[in-house]
């Protein structure tokens, strides 16, 4: 003879559509705080690779000032040979050893309105680029090139940093990112 079935009684088993909602929002603040912790954890990682390109450019910059005894009027003399400066002679040990950056891949767009000059380059001149695809910039507020430094635009891709000025606060600033060639970074 078949067993009974139980009858449906409070012992039914299964989750009410009240446990199912706390579950599903629950799982949702998770979501919503894994979002907001590896957002700003990619704002982090970018910053560095930012801060990675310019260490590179800066490197190439004080090779540059080593072989040829002074400091690149524009970034594009780190890969096409000035007219003033002869090919390195190794006996004397000065020249124009380069390209100091290999490869660039990027040239120099005017941009008046973003802040891309002829101060920084001419139309066309290779330079080398940001993570946003924009010109990183020598800037040489003071004319004996104490306080030479490289900028990138930023994620807004506007020069927002005043060239003539030495240290410029942080907040003037705004996005870019900007590295000291010879002196700590002093800014407020």
């Amino acid at each position: 003879m078949p067993k009974p079935r139980p009858s449906r009684s409070s012992h039914a088993r299964g989750f009410t559509l009240v446990e199912l909602l706390v579950v599903l929002l629950l799982l949702v603040g998770l979501a919503g705080f894994a979002i907001s912790v590896s957002g700003d954890t990619w704002s982090q990682a970018s910053r560095g690779l930012a801060l990675n390109q310019l260490v590179e450019v800066q490197k190439a910059v004080l090779r540059f000032e080593l072989d040829n005894r002074r400091m690149p009027a524009k970034l594009a003399e780190l890969s096409v040979q000035p007219s003033d400066l002869p090919a390195h002679d190794p006996i004397r040990s000065f020249g124009w050893r380069g390209p100091y950056l290999s490869p660039v891949r990027g040239v120099y767009e005017l941009e008046p309105q973003a802040g891309f000059t002829l101060e920084y380059g001419n139309a066309g001149d290779p330079v080398p680029l940001d993570l946003h695809e924009r010109a990183i910039v020598l800037q040489k507020p003071d004319s004996a090139g104490r306080y030479l430094r490289l900028v990138s635009a930023g994620p807004d891709q506007v020069l927002d940093t005043p060239p003539l000025e030495n240290y410029p606060s942080r907040s003037t600033c705004d996005d870019d990112e900007v590295l000291y060639i010879r002196e700590a970074d002093l800014r407020p």
